[in-house]
């Protein structure tokens, strides 16, 4: 969606328009390996967003996951 420059950081959100995530799905999306495990036919082993959490809070940031109605969900990033 784009990045932009906020009142003590920079926030850049990016959206998709796939068939979204449910919403008990997105309160451990972040959680190592638990993502996996929670979606039908998904062969992942969970890291990649753990790993884009981490990486953000190394730098005093936030990552947050909403819905993108009616398809899909926006990811932001606030550093």
């Amino acid at each position: 969606m784009g990045e932009y420059l906020a009142a003590g950081g920079a926030k850049v959100q990016v959206a998709d328009t796939d068939p979204g995530i449910p919403e008990d799905v997105r309160k451990i999306i972040f959680d190592k390996y638990e993502v996996a495990s929670r979606i039908p036919d998904v062969s992942q082993i969970g890291l990649g967003l753990a790993f884009c959490k981490m990486a953000v809070e190394a730098h005093s940031g936030t990552i947050t996951i909403e819905d993108n109605h009616p398809n899909g969900s926006i990811f932001t990033v606030f550093t």
